[in-house]
């Protein structure tokens, strides 16, 4: 999870970039409750509000 340097949304999943690999999260097959804490992890990598859509 170090190596994550952005992250979008995309109509129905999540991209996770790192500077070498993508990571697509498809957000139909995960139930409401585990999206809230993905999201609640995701927003914990604590990345620069212009690379992901979590930033608050």
């Amino acid at each position: 999870m170090d190596e994550i340097v952005e992250i979008e949304k995309v109509n129905d999943k999540y991209i996770l970039k790192s500077d070498t690999k993508k990571l697509k999260i498809k957000l139909n097959f995960i139930e409401k409750e585990s999206i809230n804490q993905l999201n609640e992890f995701l927003k914990d990598l604590d990345l620069p509000s212009e690379n992901t859509f979590l930033a608050s």
